[in-house]
């Protein structure tokens, strides 16, 4: 296969994904990326952009070895062999690091491919000598000459990043490396925060990378990313947790696999769990679309709530407060990334949002709730909760009292909405 060839910088920053009201020459304020320290002593980053992680509590070591390496088995393959791959969102190299630290240990070739928007969490991860000691040298050198430039040459293989929006660049990637990856590790920030990475639209487009029994690799477990990527034609397993207390049948997986042949139970993959399986048949599992690969995340979150709503009101799929409650599960999302370790917890401050949505709306005369009043397709409280997506919350609380069931059931398919009665009216 040959090398890839040399792409110009895009000049973007940011990180992972780029809202569209920030304009190209815009330059992160120092501020919006702060240090962090995991669960394993490992360095992360925290976003203030997007009010997460990089990484999940238990550290970015960790992760990257058990979501992302391990799940890869890539002992499968021959010593002397090329594994083909692809590191999307490379964020800190912390992924990267670890898949040349294995193919290092198996005697593999790695022919590699990167999408960054931003050179700066790598270079703010290489500036950091704890960083830097706990990944061998030869893992840091291809770091070392990606944080300057577009290219990494060593013993170990070669490699390009494309640096600039992950939309635009995935087409020159599949030019590259379309039918030929043995691995894609999606490691975007969450659906909710960044959904323009996890569109039926973009998800389609990775899967166009994967070789037969190529797996593509994420640490999340969003019904909308597995109904996706069933969508594409992929098989999916669950990565299995590490710790013995979550590989209960009622806790979460530790992430997800998908491979355009089936994936065999192992010590890393296990086969879906009936309880994932009812998800998929949620309103949870509702895709994000992005069908221009231009939108918004606020233009993205927005449509697939209406499109919710309205398949809730056809009937047919189960809300996924309702699947909740069957199986006695927490109200959190499944994606790691979503929860904050006590770290992280202390120096970010979470914000909750309530909407006052208890009123008769006396003078309006009508029979309808003054909240569920339309305005040019969509209710007027679906429009209030619409202008909140984009200072992503951690809690969404309606404050409801007249006819209080009708307004719930009208927003039954918005998902992680919290109500709360006012009484008396």
């Amino acid at each position: 296969m040959p090398p890839p060839s040399p792409i110009p910088t895009s000049g973007k920053t940011l990180n992972a994904c780029e809202p569209e009201e920030f304009p190209q020459q815009q330059l992160p304020q120092p501020e919006l990326l702060r240090p962090s320290w995991g669960g394993d002593g490992s360095f992360s980053l925290w976003s203030g952009e997007f009010q997460q992680g990089f990484h999940s509590g238990r550290g970015a070591l960790r992760e990257a070895r058990e979501t992302f390496v391990d799940p890869a088995q890539l002992e499968r393959l021959a010593p002397g062999s090329t594994v083909v791959a692809l590191d999307l969102c490379v964020g800190t190299g912390s992924n990267t690091a670890a898949l040349l630290e294995r193919c290092a240990a198996l005697g593999l070739q790695l022919l590699w491919w990167g999408i960054e928007l931003d050179r700066q969490p790598l270079q703010l991860a290489l500036a950091d000598a704890k960083f830097q000691s706990q990944w061998p040298q030869q893992a840091i050198e291809p770091l070392r000459q990606l944080s300057q430039g577009d290219h990494w040459q060593s013993p170990l293989g070669q490699g390009q990043m494309f640096w600039g929006d992950a939309r635009e660049r995935l087409p020159e990637v599949l030019a590259a490396a379309a039918g030929s990856c043995h691995l894609v590790m999606h490691d975007a920030f969450s659906p909710q925060r960044c959904p323009q990475l996890w569109s039926l639209e973009f998800l389609t487009g990775l899967a166009q990378l994967l070789r037969p029994g190529g797996r593509l690799l994420t640490y999340s477990s969003a019904a909308a990313v597995r109904r996706s990527l069933q969508l594409v034609g992929l098989q999916l397993a669950a990565i299995r947790h590490h710790e013995p207390a979550k590989q209960s049948p009622g806790a979460w997986s530790g992430g997800t696999a998908a491979s355009p042949t089936p994936l065999a139970t192992s010590k890393f993959l296990r086969p879906l769990a009936a309880m994932e399986w009812e998800h998929l048949a949620t309103n949870a599992a509702e895709p994000y679309r992005d069908p221009d690969g231009r939108a918004s995340a606020e233009t993205i979150l927005t449509s697939r709530a209406r499109q919710q709503r309205s398949r809730s009101v056809q009937g047919g799929l189960e809300s996924t407060s309702a699947w909740r409650r069957r199986w006695g599960l927490e109200a959190n999302r499944p994606d790691a990334r979503e929860r904050l370790d006590s770290r992280q917890a202390t120096a970010v401050s979470m914000l909750a949002i309530a909407v006052l949505a208890a009123g008769k709306g006396t003078r309006m005369k009508s029979q309808l709730p003054k909240v569920l009043q339309p305005l040019a397709g969509a209710t007027l409280i679906e429009r209030v909760l619409a202008s909140c997506i984009s200072l992503q919350p951690q809690r969404k609380l309606l404050i409801v009292g007249h006819q209080a069931e009708r307004v719930r059931e009208s927003l039954a398919a918005i998902d992680g909405l919290e109500f709360v009665l006012q009484q008396p009216q």
